[in-house]
């Protein structure tokens, strides 16, 4: 043997180690899960998803400040790549905007001498006129005279690009859940753009 085996024991025995106190990493930790409502916020930012999976989470229930984004990826008004929606919303809305006046819709379309014309136009006007103020009678949203006036637009518009339906009763109130998302979701950006709180709130529910 060397001289340096000579000064090795044959046996090493070393006294344990002492128990350190456990101090918390912050890197070393595992992230924590994320929550259903994070799991749908990712999904509904992401460049690439499956159409699939966001519709399994959102069979689960979607938050209500992302019930629009969501419903309008699941019903195919806006694309499943984020970059391309504000394209698409933008090309939407313009085209609506156009329909209203290739219809000849404003204000004064459901009321007054408008509702006193002949013909097929003016008849599914009056009826929807008086289906409206009927809509939704206990939720406090649909009593303001400018959301009225958008239920009558989008019923009134979706009678004329369908003519082999039209409108028929009861189409209004398929009409209110998607019109209370998507309007909620303007309230609750005005609200946290602004800062509303307390009696400053817009009221959106029942009476």
């Amino acid at each position: 043997p060397s001289d340096y085996d000579t000064y090795l024991p044959l046996e090493v025995s070393l006294p344990p180690l002492p128990r350190l106190a456990h101090h918390t990493n912050p890197h070393m930790e595992s992230k924590k899960p994320l929550t259903h409502a994070e799991k749908l916020r990712v999904a509904i930012n992401s460049e690439s998803f499956s159409i699939e999976d966001l519709r399994t989470l959102a069979w689960r229930g979607v938050p209500l400040e992302l019930r629009a984004s969501v419903w309008r990826v699941l019903l195919g008004c806006l694309p499943e790549i984020a970059s391309r929606r504000p394209a698409v919303l933008k090309r939407t809305r313009a085209e609506y905007l156009d329909a209203l006046v290739r219809h000849n819709v404003d204000v004064a379309s459901f009321e007054g001498d408008r509702l006193e014309e002949v013909g097929d136009e003016a008849a599914t006007r009056k009826q929807i006129a008086l289906d409206t103020p009927r809509t939704a009678p206990g939720v406090r949203l649909f009593r303001v005279g400018r959301v009225e006036l958008a239920l009558k637009r989008l019923l009134y518009l979706w009678a004329m690009r369908h003519p082999a339906s039209g409108y028929v009763q009861g189409m209004n109130d398929l009409a209110t859940p998607f019109l209370y998302v998507f309007i909620v979701e303007q309230i609750l950006e005005f609200e946290e753009k602004e800062g509303a709180v307390g009696d400053k709130k817009i009221e959106i529910g029942k009476h």
